[in-house]
């Protein structure tokens, strides 16, 4: 009787391995870009991000649809927006319960409350009195000033509500209660650098 011979050795294919290393390199990437994308919109919310400052833009640098409003002494550094949220901004995060708003106007009969809200979904604020004020003098062609809306701003003390609007000079605050929304306020947002 002949001893019993091992059963041959069967070459594994190479296909189950470099299946196995395949889904890893795209766990890994999927991975890389969820986080990614985590970052951005943790970081930038709104897809803001720096521009190099223009010569032709005395101000400051445009930050997508902000403006780096310098600072000096005691006065911080801040970004603005250069012109009020519109409609389609707005409505975007907010429910609107008007759907024929005009999309490219400023969005206007908006609460305090609802500025605040839109601007911190946005990883912004509503500017203070004195930067609405700064950056209205700032001289800047970027920014915009509309003559029939008046801004919310966060009054001088605690969290009180001001307006204020330009004629070519800030025209004085217009106090404003909480809760209280008309035809020409709307608002623009600001952040810190």
């Amino acid at each position: 009787m002949e001893p019993l011979k091992p059963p041959p050795r069967v070459r594994e294919s190479p296909a189950p391995s470099i299946l196995r290393l395949s889904l890893v390199v795209y766990a890994a990437v999927a991975l890389t870009t969820v986080l990614a994308v985590v970052a951005w919109v943790w970081m930038g919310k709104a897809g803001d991000f720096p521009i190099e400052p223009s010569p032709h833009l005395p101000g400051g640098a445009i930050v997508s649809r902000m403006i780096l409003i310098p600072g000096s002494g005691a006065e911080k550094a801040f970004y603005i927006d250069t012109a009020e949220v519109t409609n389609a901004e707005f409505c975007a995060i907010i429910h609107c319960a008007d759907t024929a708003l005009p999309p490219n106007q400023p969005v206007v009969n908006v609460t305090m409350a609802q500025a605040r809200q839109y601007a911190s979904y946005k990883g912004k604020r509503l500017p203070t009195m004195l930067e609405w004020e700064r950056a209205a003098r700032a001289a800047n062609p970027a920014y915009r000033l509309s003559r029939d809306i008046w801004d919310l701003v966060e009054g001088p003390a605690g969290p009180s509500a001001e307006a204020l609007a330009s004629d070519g000079q800030p025209k004085p605050s217009r106090p404003i209660p909480e809760r209280h929304s008309a035809p020409d306020i709307g608002f623009r947002c600001a952040k810190d650098p």
